[in-house]
């Protein structure tokens, strides 16, 4: 099966006009182990809001200590009434915490009533940052790397290299193929012998109680079952493949995949 509507994208393919889901990975430069209990936290806060932002699902995530996994639904771009466009803009923008080249949510809402030249440009650079892989992954990125070298007063770049993403077929049996592959990286790294212990991941928050996790479970069995329903089936492919070689897992990744 092959995405006709797609084009090469520094390297990737991005499926256009058209919903698509990616397998994400990014690396810190260097290979170094940079996130520690308090650096991965705000991470998984601040990939929450940008998605929610961008218009885009996070269907499973890790976050390890030098690079993370993200499987993404990305939806066709569609129009977006003003009070959405507010409504997301609020995950990112408040009265108090506004860079000086972004307007304040007041002002934003002003300028989309007025619908003068200022508010249909204001309009069109807001969503020309949704529903677009590559904008949200470069904006999760830099927001992340703000923070971080804040933080730890630290100068240059986070991260190694641009991300790599596969085009995933969106397929209940492929996207939990995946989202299996990425749940048990903390157990191949042997950081826990179950990787509902881990609690930077998708798996670990859900099994932790997290509605918006869950959710992206419920979403790969086409919503078809509820957490409840859909544990057992994900349990038996999650712990079932958990005991194969690295390599073996590797391989049914690339079964689910499109395009690489």
């Amino acid at each position: 099966m092959r995405i006709q509507n797609s084009k090469r994208f520094r390297g990737r393919y991005l499926a256009v006009g058209v919903p698509a889901v990616y397998h994400v990975v990014s690396r810190t430069a260097f290979g170094r182990f940079s996130f520690k209990h308090t650096e991965k936290a705000m991470f998984v806060r601040i990939l929450r809001k940008q998605a929610a932002f961008c218009g885009v699902e996070v269907l499973s995530f890790c976050v390890m200590s030098n690079h993370f996994h993200l499987l993404i639904k990305v939806p066709e771009p569609c129009l977006i009434a003003d009070d959405e466009i507010l409504r997301r803009y609020r995950y990112l923008y408040s009265e108090a915490n506004c860079p000086p080249t972004s307007p304040s949510p007041k002002v934003l809402k002003a300028l989309l009533l007025e619908n003068n030249e200022a508010g249909q440009d204001a309009r069109r650079r807001i969503l020309a940052r949704m529903h677009d892989l590559a904008v949200f992954m470069r904006e999760l990125k830099q927001r992340f790397g703000i923070w971080f070298n804040h933080r730890h007063d630290n100068r240059g770049t986070l991260w190694a290299e641009r991300f790599r993403s596969t085009l995933v077929e969106a397929s209940p049996e492929a996207l939990t193929t995946v989202a299996a592959y990425i749940d048990l990286n903390p157990v191949r790294a042997k950081i826990v012998d179950d990787p509902a212990a881990y609690r930077f991941s998708s798996y670990g928050r859900a099994m932790g109680g997290c509605r918006a996790s869950r959710l992206g479970y419920v979403a790969m069995f086409c919503g078809k079952r509820g957490w409840e329903g859909l544990l057992p089936s994900y349990n038996l492919i999650l712990y079932g493949k958990g005991e194969r070689s690295k390599g073996t897992v590797d391989k049914d990744v690339g079964r689910a995949s499109i395009l690489s």
